[in-house]
């Protein structure tokens, strides 16, 4: 039986995963690849979105929680390659493990994909209040944020919205 892995990502970035339904490769100070970790509570390093003070007076409780709890994508016998085996150069290497040690994360649990992934069909789950994870359907989530209106510039939010349920 081969082991799960995750692809971490905060809720906000999942609904935007779910409506195009692929989990894009990394685009930024990451090599480009679809990244996953082997750790099964929480993945230090994934991008976590900084948040704005001003959306602080505009944000519901709904709102709050598409910004700062974490979901995650379940991926079962997917022959992912670990970061160990990828062709980096030692500088790209050495701030990848510089990136981790100052998260707290161990780059021994993260596994890569070369390409995109289409979402459908994995397995998704959310983060609890208790910090445990709990399955969720994805029409279900993406229901629940419906009225989410987002655009990322990078791994910052350029413009955030939800409307009035």
């Amino acid at each position: 039986m081969s082991k799960a892995l995750f692809h971490y990502t905060p809720v906000v970035r999942a609904v935007v995963i779910l409506r195009d339904g692929v989990i894009n490769r990394s685009t930024g100070k990451t090599p480009p690849y679809v990244w996953l970790s082997s750790n099964p509570t929480n993945e230090p390093t994934a991008n976590r979105v900084p948040l704005n003070p001003e959306w602080f007076h505009q944000c519901d409780a709904r709102a709050l929680n598409a910004l700062e709890r974490q979901a995650r994508f379940v991926f079962h016998g997917y022959a992912a390659t670990p970061w160990a085996a990828l062709r980096l150069s030692s500088v790209t290497r050495r701030n990848l493990e510089r990136k981790a040690k100052d998260k707290g994360s161990r780059p021994e649990d993260w596994f890569t994909l070369p390409d995109a992934v289409p979402c459908r069909g994995l397995p998704l789950e959310v983060e609890t209040l208790e910090g445990r994870w709990q399955e969720i359907e994805q029409d279900e989530l993406k229901r629940r944020y419906e009225d989410l209106e987002v655009m990322f510039d990078g791994n910052r939010i350029a413009y955030f919205r939800m409307g009035r349920r």
